[in-house]
């Protein structure tokens, strides 16, 4: 896969952070066909104990690819065990486990090679996608403190803005009206951040615990579990052959029953470090395909008051 590195027109303004449309938002609906769900393990969920679990869809999975072009595979004896003592970690305790959480953070870390360095930079990114209402293109830029700029295009239609911001979730048309974004738009609006979720999922929820094993997509994966400030639940997937992410699954506290899958299917190396670059999003309904051709890591831009200071 070619990375094109060439310059997004208005993805770096400001520090504003990742796109997202709403999947479905004026969009026609087709039916996916996922198969049963497979579990690993029937021990009881490890969480903090300030929310349960409900509505969960234990009915998606699929068969996802998660391989690089020209980079092969790296699963060790030691990652698996990893992998086992976390889990059993997890099921004796039947608590969070903030160690076993690290652990299966930093793997994932590892097998993504993120570094600290990375982590403070930009993550900007061009892809081609495909959903119920044909083709369309986005362009978004993702800040590491979890902001996002998304640009969402389909031909012969206007163009869709979409900002996450400190002050809340905003859609922008062309005459530069400003709207707010909230409940279960604003939820799959952030959920679209799927680079720097990959990296760090905390952008994401809070209260991140240790959940049980299961077979994600075809992959039997240790999971981590968190929640939304909205208190929706997130779990979150991480292959056991190497630690890397497998993907996540979304359940809208709003909507009990109903849930989004967000599975990674490929990957590529930017930089040295590698990122998922075609990406399925199957809500109840549809199906969405995100494959992004550009991606690219960037410095981050002072604010404009900054620049004057420094002048």
């Amino acid at each position: 896969m070619i990375i094109l590195r060439r310059q997004l027109p208005g993805a770096m303004a400001g520090v504003l952070v990742l796109f997202s449309l709403v999947w479905g938002l004026g969009c026609e609906k087709q039916e996916p066909t996922p198969p049963p769900r497979e579990t690993v393990s029937a021990e009881t969920r490890a969480g903090d104990g300030s929310s349960p679990r409900t509505g969960a869809d234990s009915s998606r999975t699929g068969v996802a690819s998660g391989t690089i072009e020209g980079r092969a595979s790296t699963a060790s004896t030691e990652g698996e065990t990893i992998g086992k003592n976390v889990s059993s970690s997890a099921a004796d305790s039947g608590a969070f486990n903030a160690d076993a959480v690290k652990r299966v953070l930093a793997r994932a870390a590892k097998a993504m090679h993120v570094s600290e360095e990375v982590r403070n930079r930009v993550i900007v990114g061009h892809a081609t996608c495909q959903g119920p209402k044909g083709e369309f293109v986005v362009d978004l830029s993702s800040t590491p403190d979890g902001r996002l700029w998304f640009r969402q295009v389909y031909q012969g239609r206007p163009s869709y803005v979409v900002m996450v911001t400190e002050q809340g979730v905003f859609g922008l048309n062309e005459a530069g009206e400003r709207t707010q974004v909230s409940g279960r738009d604003m939820l799959l609006v952030k959920s679209h951040n799927f680079q720097r979720i990959a990296m760090e999922p905390r952008v994401f929820v809070e209260r991140l615990a240790l959940a049980e094993e299961e077979v994600y997509h075809g992959v039997s994966c240790v999971s981590l579990e968190g929640f939304t400030p909205g208190n929706s639940l997130v779990d979150f997937f991480y292959r056991k052959q190497d630690g890397r992410p497998a993907g996540y699954r979304i359940t809208d506290s709003t909507s009990p029953g109903q849930s989004v899958e967000i599975e990674f299917q490929e990957w590529t190396e930017v930089d040295g470090v590698d990122l998922p670059s075609k990406i399925t999003a199957t809500d109840d309904q549809a199906v969405y395909n995100f494959h992004f051709d550009t991606l690219l890591f960037e410095d981050l831009m002072p604010p404009p008051e900054e620049e004057t200071q420094h002048r």
